[in-house]
């Protein structure tokens, strides 16, 4: 590896220890949910988006909604990840009380698709994606209420 390589790996790893510090800051729950958020996986194309379903689960989609990667929120990490989208009353009422870690792990790679929305099969794509907060790759989003 050359030196130039070895510096550039450094910035990285400097760079995402500051932003885990930045949560870690706000709370324990932010920064656990940076840590979560970086390990998911992608699709390879990075063509796909971040979905946290009523069922408290948060899903790395592909372009055409298959899972690539689940993880079970507690209600502290759902507060969390709410917390970092814009306020809608609608979703104090969705996820209040939702436990992920209560969802079975079959759930997890295979949710009820009869409950998405038109925000999870490709409606109105403004109003459904929102920037991920620790962005990755061209086109990471975070997708609202995708299972029923």
């Amino acid at each position: 590896m050359s030196s130039t390589q070895c510096d550039a790996q450094v910035q990285a790893q400097d760079s995402d220890t500051s932003r885990r510090a930045q949560w870690a800051a706000i709370s324990k729950h932010q920064a656990e949910l940076s840590d979560i958020w970086g390990k998911l996986e992608h699709h390879p194309s990075f063509n796909g988006v971040f979905s946290l379903g009523k069922d408290g689960i948060l899903r790395s989609l592909g372009p055409d909604r298959d899972v690539h990667d689940a993880v079970p929120l507690s209600p502290h990490l759902i507060k969390a990840l709410l917390d970092r989208l814009p306020f809608r009353p609608q979703n104090e009422i969705d996820f209040r009380g939702v436990d992920g870690r209560n969802t079975p792990k079959e759930q997890w790679y295979h949710p009820d698709k009869e409950g998405w929305d038109k925000e999870t099969t490709g409606g109105d794509e403004e109003e459904a994606a929102l920037p991920a907060p620790d962005h990755v790759g061209p086109r990471s989003w975070v997708e609202r209420d995708i299972s029923g």
